[in-house]
């Protein structure tokens, strides 16, 4: 995926990368402002969390990824404006104890945006800019503008170490947008602090340039895990969750349900292939499988 970033440091400067998905996502170390031209129209690749999330769109198209690393804790938000008012843009913002994207989970999903069973003027506060906001205390929004929902969720507590992970998707047009991103919460910015945190979880660090806060992290060969198939149905569900190991050779050791707060509401070593979420609250959950070498984690919602 190719877009043009102007990231705001002393002085505007245009730089452009390629990028295709979670894995390759732009490595920012400063809350500086981003301008986003155009994003890519063609589809890139299909993420299996974000088919089973708040966001419509099964591919990744009109999309970008971004990943930061906590150095100073705190609370943070930011705000998404499009560059075309009339575009609808969607984001996920997931949080990891590690650079792989593996091992992210959603804290916050935003999919709101408009309805066509409402009047424009009822419509207008799901469109135009969206994000965290200081002022807001709910987790995800789905599609549509209904009730409370105003295109912004509640800011994240950060800690030191925390890795995050953002998708910001524009679901109407390939038009861009400006990302500004606020707190008392800052990012690791030199090698110094990043190798705190990459070393205890056996990363290395690529710079690919220290001036624009861009780099890769790469991990090492040793450090690859196998790829495990799980797949989880039906999704949306309202009464039972199934799933079943496509991989073989492959024994859960443990399953673990989360809400989107990150709360563990269910953990068992007692393996199934399903279980009654009947008395869930409605909602996007997580659900975690954790074998010998590695752990997958699916994101599901209950109606």
């Amino acid at each position: 995926m190719r877009i043009l970033l102007i990231v705001l440091l002393a002085c505007i400067k245009s730089v452009s990368h390629a990028q295709t998905g979670c894995d390759n996502a732009f490595f920012i170390c400063s809350k500086n402002a981003i301008k986003v031209e155009k994003l890519n129209s063609s589809i890139a690749s299909e993420i299996q969390e974000r088919n089973q999330s708040c966001i419509p769109l099964k591919e990744e198209i009109n999309g970008v990824w971004y990943k930061w690393i906590i150095n100073n804790p705190g609370k943070l938000w930011f705000t998404i404006t499009p560059l075309n008012p009339n575009s609808d843009i969607d984001f996920i913002l997931y949080n990891s104890i590690t650079p792989n994207c593996d091992s992210k989970e959603i804290i916050r999903c935003m999919a709101a945006g408009y309805d066509y069973s409402l009047t424009k003027s009822k419509n207008k506060k799901c469109m135009g800019p969206t994000g965290l906001s200081s002022n807001e205390n709910d987790y995800y929004e789905n599609q549509g503008c209904n009730g409370s929902q105003n295109n912004f969720l509640s800011p994240v507590d950060c800690k030191k170490g925390e890795i995050f992970f953002l998708f910001v998707q524009n679901i109407t047009d390939n038009d861009g947008f400006h990302l500004k991103i606020e707190g008392d919460a800052d990012f690791a910015s030199n090698s110094n602090q990043l190798d705190e945190t990459m070393h205890m979880s056996g990363y290395e660090i690529n710079f690919e340039d220290n001036n624009e806060c861009l780099f890769q992290l790469k991990k090492p060969k040793a450090l690859i895990t196998p790829q495990v198939v799980i797949r989880t149905y039906p999704n949306p569900t309202s009464d039972i969750l199934r799933w079943d190991i496509l991989s073989p050779n492959q024994q859960v050791l443990e399953i673990t349900i989360k809400n989107i707060t990150g709360s563990t509401i269910f953990q068992t070593k007692q393996i199934k292939n399903s279980i009654n979420v009947h008395e869930y609250l409605s909602g996007a959950y997580t659900i975690t499988f954790r074998f010998k070498d590695h752990i997958e984690t699916k994101t599901w919602v209950k109606n």
